[in-house]
């Protein structure tokens, strides 16, 4: 999940603003982006500034190489402890 979130200051209230994109991997390595169209039109009706595109787009590049690469979330030691974790707790139920 690639998200962005930014605010901005008016003189009477704070403004935060929040989305997200999601990158689907699918069991033969095809990738797919999630939720374009909800952010392309969240973007147009709260005129998201371009900063923010970019920061988004940079985002989901660097999720797809975590991806690639098997680093973060995504590599086999990290899948091992949480897959661990969940026979541990389903055990217990």
């Amino acid at each position: 999940r690639a998200a962005v979130c930014w605010s901005t200051r008016r003189p009477t209230s704070w403004t935060c603003c929040y989305d997200d994109l999601d990158v689907k991997v699918f069991p033969n390595g095809e990738k797919r982006l999630l939720d374009v169209d909800e952010y392309a039109e969240h973007s147009a009706k709260w005129k998201y500034p371009a900063k923010t595109d970019l920061i988004l787009k940079h985002n989901v590049k660097t999720l797809v190489d975590w991806i690639e690469h098997g680093k973060g979330p995504f590599s086999k030691e990290y899948v091992e402890i949480w897959y661990n974790r969940y026979l541990e707790l389903s055990r217990r139920q």
